[in-house]
C-alpha cells in the first residue's frame, strides 16, 4: 500500500512540475513577443535570436539594433551568472531557486508598472528589455535545479532537435519525455501568439504587468516542487 501512495505522490509532483514549467515557458513567449515587437526588436529570452540581431547589425542590415542586442545578451548572462553563484552558495539550491523566481516575477511586474508611468523612448525601451533579460537569465539558471532537460523554459531549439531525432520511437519508449517536449514547443508558441496579439491592442506595460502577475502565480504553483516537505518517520 505504501508504494502506491509514493507512486501517486511522484505522479502528482511530475504533473505539477510540467504544468508549472510550461507556464513559465509561455510567459517567456509573451515577453519575447513584447520585447521584439515593442522594445527595439530584441528578445528577452531567446538569446539565439539576439546573437542573430547583433550579427545582422554588424552586417549593416536595416532595422537591427546593435547596442540593444549586445545589452540584452550581457544582462541575460549577468542574470544567469548571479543566479548560478547564489545557487552554488546556498545550502538548499531548490529553495533558493524558488525565491529567485519569486523575485523575478516581482521585478517583472514592477517593470510593467514603470513602463506605464513613463514616456516611451529608445533608451527606456532598452532598459526595460535589459531588465526582463535579467529575469529570464535568472529563470533559466533557476529551473536547472529541477533537472528537467525537456523544458528549459527559455529555448526550444534543442527540444525540436530531440523531437526530430528521436521521432515516433520516443512516443512509445518515453511518452513522458515526448509530452514534455511537445508541450514546451506549444507553450512557447502560444505565449508568443498571446504577446503578439496583446501589443496590438493594449499598452506593452499592461502586458508585462499581467505576465508578471501570472509568472508569480505559476511560481507559487511550483512551490511544492522546489520545496519538498520534510519526511517524517512513521508506520
Amino acid at each position: 500500500m505504501k508504494w502506491r501512495v509514493q507512486a501517486s505522490s511522484s505522479e502528482g509532483k511530475w504533473r505539477r512540475e510540467v504544468i508549472g514549467l510550461l507556464g513559465l515557458t509561455a510567459c517567456t513567449g509573451v515577453l519575447d513577443a513584447v520585447s521584439y515587437l515593442a522594445l527595439d526588436g530584441v528578445f528577452t529570452g531567446n538569446m539565439t535570436g539576439n546573437v542573430l540581431v547583433v550579427g545582422f547589425s554588424l552586417g549593416g542590415s536595416q532595422g537591427s539594433t546593435l547596442i540593444s542586442g549586445v545589452t540584452v545578451l550581457l544582462t541575460f548572462v549577468l542574470g544567469a551568472f548571479a543566479s548560478g553563484s547564489a545557487l552554488r552558495a546556498a545550502k538548499n539550491a531548490q529553495r533558493c531557486a524558488y525565491r529567485q523566481l519569486l523575485l523575478g516575477g516581482v521585478l517583472m511586474a514592477i517593470a510593467g508598472v514603470v513602463m506605464l508611468m513613463t514616456t516611451r523612448s529608445q533608451y527606456l525601451d532598452m532598459a526595460f528589455a535589459a531588465t526582463l533579460a535579467v529575469v529570464m537569465g535568472v529563470q533559466g539558471a533557476a529551473v536547472r535545479t529541477l533537472g528537467n532537460k525537456n523544458i528549459t523554459t527559455i529555448v526550444v531549439t534543442s527540444t525540436l532537435v530531440r523531437l526530430g531525432a528521436e521521432g515516433m520511437a520516443a512516443v512509445l519508449r518515453k511518452p513522458r519525455d515526448f509530452a514534455e517536449q511537445l508541450g514546451a514547443v506549444l507553450a512557447m508558441g502560444i505565449g508568443a501568439l498571446v504577446g503578439a496579439v496583446s501589443v496590438q491592442h493594449i499598452l506593452p506595460g499592461i502586458t508585462v504587468l499581467i505576465t508578471g502577475l501570472v509568472y508569480l502565480f505559476v511560481t507559487v504553483f511550483l512551490k511544492k516542487v522546489f520545496i519538498l516537505p520534510k519526511q517524517t518517520g512513521g508506520v
